[in-house]
């Protein structure tokens, strides 16, 4: 029996009964004929997130439109930032919506973003207080340009609004006292505030219990705090706010000696990502003490651990649940062992100064590591003979601590000749790319312009061009992405990219200088091309064709 048979007569499907029980006219199957178009669009659209396929989705009917309206608000977000020219507009189109023939029709705008600055605007103003707008994301920034903050008109949309707000941005302050308005914080519910950022440099008492009287509304799950001194961080980090807490970072200023006590005295039963930064240089050993009693008490829960201070090396301090360590400089590389870090997989360096890194001998190998983010922030000339040896070895002290990396996330301000040479000397088989920063045509393929001319001429292909290491000698390669700082040239497209056997995906910044026929010919093979920057160049006409004509190209929402 076929399986097309077996499955009919498994579910009491019988053929002779068709013509009279089960016919085209029968109100059961005109009813499951009638329900296919809702079947195929909450199978189909409910989890799409392709956002230019939505919006072709949206006009096939009214239960599509409505589903695939849905999908949409749920991977877009929308920014209003006070003083953007395009508010009015935006406005106009909101009340069209609400008011006009088309109110009926579902809406895919969600997630209001909003930043304010004076909140003195207001087109700003009348936009985030329509009723329909939710805001999501209240983000204060009290810009130099406008220091004079309207507190009573952040006070109203905080009250108006705050039922719905999930992150909270607090910046920049400066010296701006906050009067008791906003102080006691009346008719503001922060219920559903998950997230709460508070950068603020100045030692202006009010800053801080206007913070304190908002922590008192809400159980965050994540906060980042970064204040000057440990007495503000003290009123700020109370063990009543750290039941819901699964992200803490903080960063510190100033002196800090006298939050010690205070820091290491908290429990952190629930958080699983833990940054401690600090501008003031570690130095006596009671500081030091109290650091390693402070990692000894978040080391059984995170899987994130960051920081710029150095790692303990008291073999005793385990993380066994941290899959991810960000560390800088002379952080005791040698102390991140399989046994104190069993299940670390990633691990982020930042070196300031690679002059002065002092590199460890007694090592041992961490096979579970797998990806490494490497940072140079310097400011060497880019002919600087000590500066490559230095990042050479680097570069081999890597290898050696992490034999098994597959994925490398590295920017510099500027690339060396044999930067990359030098990458693929250590890292021969790497299958993801990130590279970020100032980078020539001859820095990325070791062959200069009027050389890949003058071979080209005579003849030569460009795979026997005489060179040294380059990006076309990562064979395994699947996945480079280029940072907004690394600016990619034609020549980069038609001399490098093809050359990558196994290349697959690619993202990177657009520029005037590239094409849609570039494009095709060279990289049209891929099977996703990634425009990250394409919301600020969609006017382009040539990014246009990109996106109209190439069905592998994409691109990153705002």
């Amino acid at each position: 029996m076929s399986g097309r048979k077996r499955l009919r007569t498994l579910s009491g499907f019988d053929e002779t009964k068709w013509p009279s029980e089960m016919s085209d006219t029968s109100d059961e199957l005109q009813e499951f004929i009638n329900t296919i178009p809702s079947m195929v669009s909450y199978i189909f659209l409910s989890n799409l997130r392709n956002v230019r396929l939505l919006k072709v989705c949206r006009q096939v009917c009214y239960s599509w439109n409505v589903t695939a309206s849905e999908s949409l608000g749920a991977c877009s977000m929308v920014r209003i930032n006070e003083g953007d020219s395009k508010l009015s507009a935006f406005t106009a189109l909101l009340l069209r919506r609400s008011f006009g023939p088309l109110q009926r029709l579902p809406m895919p705008f969600k997630n209001f973003n909003v930043t304010g600055m004076s909140f003195t605007d207001p087109i700003f103003l009348n936009l985030v207080h329509l009723p329909h707008i939710a805001i999501k994301s209240l983000r204060l920034k009290n810009d130099n340009a406008m220091p004079n903050l309207d507190q009573a008109q952040l006070g109203r949309v905080l009250a108006s609004k705050s039922p719905g707000i999930t992150d909270l941005i607090i910046c920049r302050l400066d010296n701006l006292p906050i009067n008791n308005p906003l102080l006691t914080s009346d008719g503001i519910k922060l219920t559903a505030l998950k997230r709460l950022i508070f950068s603020d440099s100045c030692l202006h008492p009010t800053h801080t219990q206007f913070v304190a009287n908002i922590l008192s509304l809400c159980k965050p799950e994540e906060m980042e705090l970064t204040v000057r001194d440990g007495v503000h961080l003290i009123k700020l980090l109370s063990q009543d706010k750290l039941q819901n807490l699964k992200v803490l970072d903080i960063i510190l200023t100033g002196n800090y000696s006298n939050a010690w006590e205070h820091l290491v005295a908290l429990r952190f039963l629930r958080l699983k990502s833990f940054g401690f930064y600090t501008q003031v240089v570690v130095s006596n050993l009671g500081d030091l003490q109290n650091w390693g009693l402070l990692c000894q008490s978040v080391s059984q829960s995170v899987t994130e651990f960051s920081t710029n201070l150095p790692v303990s090396t008291n073999s005793v301090l385990r993380f066994p649940n941290v899959e991810i360590l960000k560390v800088q400089n002379n952080s005791s590389m040698s102390a991140l062992t399989p046994d104190r870090f069993p299940a670390l997989s990633r691990v982020t360096y930042t070196v300031t100064n690679p002059l002065g890194l002092i590199l460890e001998n007694d090592i041992l190998p961490h096979p579970g590591v797998h990806s490494v983010t490497l940072s140079i922030s310097t400011e060497e000339p880019a002919q600087n003979e000590l500066f490559d040896e230095k990042f050479q070895n680097l570069l081999t002290y890597l290898k050696r601590q992490f034999p098994n990396v597959s994925s490398l996330e590295f920017s510099i301000k500027k690339f060396h000749p044999v930067t990359i040479a030098d990458i693929c000397e250590a890292f021969p088989r790497l299958t993801t790319i990130t590279l970020d920063g100032e980078c020539s045509f001859f820095c990325f393929s070791s062959m200069r312009d009027h050389m890949v001319t003058s071979y080209l001429e005579l003849g030569w292909p460009v795979e026997k061009i005489p060179r040294r290491k380059s990006i076309t000698d990562f064979m395994e390669l699947e996945c480079l992405t280029f940072g907004p700082a690394f600016f990619v040239t034609p020549e980069i497209v038609i001399h490098c990219l093809p050359r990558l056997p196994k290349l697959r995906r690619i993202e990177f910044q657009w520029n005037p200088s590239l094409s849609r026929p570039l494009l095709r010919d060279s990289i049209g093979h891929l099977q996703r091309i990634v425009i990250s920057n394409a919301v600020e160049n969609i006017s382009h006409p040539w990014l246009v064709q990109v996106f109209s004509m190439l069905p592998n190209a994409y691109h990153i929402p705002n």
